[in-house]
């Protein structure tokens, strides 16, 4: 094989193993489960894996030695979009061939759209942010930008009285309705697939890395300086060497920050397609995007805090530092658990608060609902955290979370499942035994016992970190990843099977 195919080859193959087992996986599962996750999946993996086609270059710092090549750019191009193309083709058939009894015609057709669009689009993006996560935040607000102005071109017709109807038993005039959407998103999708494609093109024929390698997208230097007045104010002068690990850390955090701005400005784009077009069911417009910023945000809060400082060189330094190995551990987790409460759980509820004040979502959240989600975020963040400690930069760590977290999901919706029936009749064994002390507050703990295994977990993932983080060289790191997670999901199963006894006494 030609050598230079592939190294490309090794660029996209972790996230396509890795998307590969997560689809078949889901596809295994229960549908009344897995439906949805299937989809889900593969349309995060196209994005990543056509990302890590020029991201995994900037990440590995590869890329300067590439355009050195006495070889013509247009043919490493042609080369890197003949490897990307098949990698997404071929995932595209797998999906297609586990869900052929599910999938319909016009289903496949749209879910073609994705690939088509991340191939043509994200390289730029790629060559712009200079990472692999930079250039999936930069891809995911235009297709809300092209969706908002469809609409808004549609609500102008609704005005015009194009869409009137032909006969008045009908509202609306819905051929002439399907006929403008076709022609809508049939114009401005290829337009601005081919517009990204040449210019992604032209952009990697004249770039240039000379003395600024690592330049990324990076937030305005009128906010660091802000983040870094406030943690003067909160250290005094005596604690300045922990000020400066803190300030350090907030700038380690820049991804999830990205990742705040870009969904705020897809919400505010949410609520104004809602106050213009007035969709008859405006709920999913609203949450779909907050419930994919829900389930990132934990991740890649996690996945920077280590993996981020491996990857610019500087971890093996700070742990020559005075200041030992186990306070910046806890500093380091002090500040990820902080930005995951205030970014990754208060920004979600914070919104909301909004699209029931605003949108008229009318979505109440219990104590229960609460609770279950704060500890699924805190539960994300653990696992990333610890995916982190031991990845050498964040896209691994992402990806290694997100694997993690996925087969932690189908790991006990599969055993579940096919222990449904042994909890039926060891529920009717404990019942006798757990009559004669069982009271309702009881029962209610119990129904709630999940939260048990669970803190379970996150503590072993942080010790874990802790153990990976004090060392540059990790060895056994699944057996210990086998040790971390098999008895928390034992346990789980044990107290579930003792909360379903003690449910059937109400």
């Amino acid at each position: 094989m030609n050598p230079r195919i592939e190294r490309d080859v090794r660029l996209v193959l972790p996230a396509w193993l890795l998307a590969l087992v997560l689809v078949t996986v889901a596809a295994m599962v229960p549908r009344d489960f897995g439906q949805g996750w299937v989809i889900t999946i593969v349309i995060f993996a196209w994005l990543i894996i056509t990302a890590s086609m020029f991201g995994a270059e900037f990440a590995h710092g590869t890329m300067p030695q590439l355009l050195a090549q006495p070889i013509d750019r247009r043919r490493i191009w042609r080369e890197k979009m003949i490897v990307l193309a098949i990698a997404l083709a071929s995932l595209f058939l797998a999906v297609v061939a586990l869900e052929a009894s599910h999938l319909e015609k016009t289903a496949t057709l749209l879910l073609a759209v994705v690939p088509v669009c991340a191939f043509c689009t994200i390289p730029f993006y790629s060559l712009v942010g200079r990472s692999t996560i930079s250039a999936v935040i930069l891809a995911i607000p235009i297709p809300g930008i092209i969706f908002v102005v469809g609409a808004a071109a549609i609500l102008w017709l609704f005005r015009t009285g194009a869409l009137d109807p032909t006969d008045p038993y009908t509202p609306i005039n819905e051929e002439r309705l399907h006929f403008w959407v076709r022609l809508y998103f049939g114009v401005a999708l290829p337009a601005y697939c081919a517009l990204l494609y040449y210019l992604g093109y032209r952009r990697f024929l004249n770039f240039e890395v000379a003395g600024r390698a690592q330049r990324q997208i990076r937030l305005p230097t009128s906010l660091h300086s802000g983040l870094e007045r406030i943690v003067s104010c909160l250290f005094p002068s005596r604690l300045r060497h922990l000020r400066a690990l803190v300030t350090k850390e907030l700038h380690l955090q820049h991804n999830g920050t990205i990742l705040f701005v870009v969904f705020g400005f897809l919400q505010f784009l949410a609520i104004a397609f809602i106050k213009l077009g007035h969709p008859k069911d405006p709920e999913p417009y609203f949450t779909v995007p907050l419930c994919i910023y829900a389930a990132l945000m934990p991740l890649v809060i996690g996945s920077s805090a280590i993996a981020e400082e491996t990857h610019l060189g500087i971890r093996a330094w700070h742990l020559t530092l005075p200041y030992s190995a186990r306070a910046q551990w806890f500093v380091k987790l002090a500040v990820v658990l902080i930005m995951s409460a205030l970014l990754g759980i208060g920004v979600p509820l914070l919104w909301n608060f909004v699209g029931d004040a605003y949108v008229g979502t009318n979505y109440a959240w219990s104590g229960t609902d609460l609770l279950t989600f704060s500890c699924g975020s805190l539960l994300l963040t653990s696992i990333a955290f610890y995916a982190s400690s031991f990845s050498r930069d964040t896209l691994r760590a992402l990806l290694t979370a997100f694997g993690l977290s996925t087969a932690l999901v189908f790991t006990v919706a599969t055993i579940g499942n096919a222990l449904e029936h042994s909890l039926l009749i060891t529920g009717d064994l404990l019942r006798p035994l757990l009559k004669p002390v069982i009271t309702p507050a009881i029962i209610h703990i119990l129904t709630m016992g999940w939260v048990v295994p669970v803190l379970c977990l996150i503590i072993p993932l942080l010790f874990a970190a802790l153990k990976h983080f004090r060392t540059i060289n990790h060895h056994r790191v699944w057996a210990n990843a086998l040790l971390v997670f098999v008895p928390p999901i034992v346990l789980f199963f044990l107290v579930l099977t003792v909360g379903f006894a003690a449910a059937k006494l109400r």
